[in-house]
């Protein structure tokens, strides 16, 4: 009897697994940069394997004021920020960014172990693609920076309407 129900819970997670698998190899556009901007080393490392797996170049900052130098020297084609980091917060690193007219379209997503940033930041935020929470599902992830990088490249191969 324990023997099924070791199948059951085996089961979902082997076909989760090989699922994302199967979606972190799917070609991406091209080997556009992405910034991870995250205090925790870990988490920036985690997401970088993550992302470098699934054919992007990463960017790392372990605090606000790096991410902004980053930004300007650099260019990336998205931004994963952390709101919650030393030296200069997120919330100020967005603010810098849509303030300046050469990076203010570059799309972010929020990565927040705070349940409710939004409230935290006041009315919905300005110039933010997604708000996900920490700790991050991989799949969700990989979905937020590939819809960020299309928009970037105004997705040059529009699903076919007829299919």
């Amino acid at each position: 009897m324990a023997r099924g129900r070791g199948r059951s819970k085996e089961a979902p997670v082997t076909r989760a697994l090989r699922d994302f698998r199967a979606f972190a190899r799917r070609p991406t556009v091209s080997k556009k940069q992405i910034l991870v901007a995250d205090d925790e080393y870990p988490i920036t490392r985690s997401i970088s394997r993550l992302l470098e797996s699934a054919g992007f170049q990463c960017l790392l900052a372990a605090n606000g004021e790096e991410a902004l130098r980053l930004v300007r020297t650099q260019r990336p084609s998205a931004i994963l920020l952390d709101l919650d980091m030393p030296v200069m917060s997120g919330t100020e690193v967005l603010r810098l960014l849509r303030e300046d007219p050469e990076l203010r379209e570059i799309p972010v997503c929020i990565l927040s172990a705070l349940s409710q940033c939004c409230c935290r930041l006041g009315e919905p935020i300005e110039g933010v693609q997604r708000v996900l929470p920490k700790p991050y599902d991989p799949v969700e992830l990989l979905e937020a920076v590939r819809e960020m990088v299309e928009e970037d490249l105004g997705d040059p191969d529009p699903p076919d309407p007829a299919q």
